[in-house]
């Protein structure tokens, strides 16, 4: 594992962010607070995946977000709605091209360009805050990087979501998509959250709260795990 740290001094206070290679291709991104997470990785974040026609695979200032989110959402309340990122670098390096960063993501640019080897094109970065008690986020943004950088995994967790109940993919479908992911990324975001989180998270995120006693589906967790085990 490679890894080194980057200081910056805003003002009075010095925000920390670590920069891991933790497995081959993945990338770990951990600052000390949700909101020097949220405020380097949003703008690369929602260039990759966001809901927002007007936003994703285009450019836009982080005002024009805010004013998009803030008009969805009633508030701009991103910096406390989110606390883990994930980007495939088929989207970060075209990210890097076309946006002129500002200082944080290009201390996230040149930071994770400095753990790939020179020509490397295939790769996944992840964020999540400093800490034990972000276990579950960490493991949840590991799964979508093993989606994306192994097809097998992606062949074989299509295969189990595809065993799910028609009701209840249908309600996972509509509940991710109205509390902000983009409807490209469902079965990703699907196969994430029923391999790391908790049952509680399960049931509330994917809309399942109002069946009484549901059994959550097992098969993609315990893939998930054989899978985490096998492939450090």
């Amino acid at each position: 594992m490679l890894l080194f740290k980057q200081n910056r001094n805003e003002g009075e206070r010095t925000m920390t962010y670590n920069f891991s290679q933790i497995r081959e291709k993945v990338i770990l991104v951990e600052a000390d607070s949700q909101y020097n997470l949220c405020s380097m990785f949003l703008r690369p974040q929602e260039f990759y995946e966001s809901p927002y026609n007007n936003i994703r695979d285009r450019y836009f200032t982080l005002e024009e977000y805010m004013d998009t989110y803030a008009a969805d959402k009633g508030t701009f309340s991103y910096f406390t709605d989110w606390n883990g990122f994930n980007i495939p670098s088929s989207s970060f390096l075209n990210f890097i091209k076309l946006f002129q960063l500002s200082k944080k993501e290009f201390l996230l640019a040149s930071s994770v360009l400095k753990l790939i080897p020179e020509g490397e094109d295939r790769f996944y970065i992840i964020g999540v805050c400093k800490g034990n008690q972000n276990k579950e986020s960490f493991e949840h943004e590991l799964a979508h990087a093993f989606w994306y950088l192994d097809s097998k995994y992606q062949q074989r967790m299509k295969e189990l979501l595809s065993e799910i109940d028609d009701y209840l993919y249908e309600d996972a479908d509509k509940a991710l998509v109205s509390v902000g992911y983009s409807f490209d990324m469902i079965q990703d975001e699907m196969q994430a959250y029923l391999a790391t989180a908790s049952r509680e998270k399960i049931i509330n995120v994917l809309g399942w709260r109002k069946y009484n006693h549901i059994s959550i589906p097992r098969s993609i967790r315990k893939y998930f795990k054989e899978y985490y085990k096998a492939h450090k």
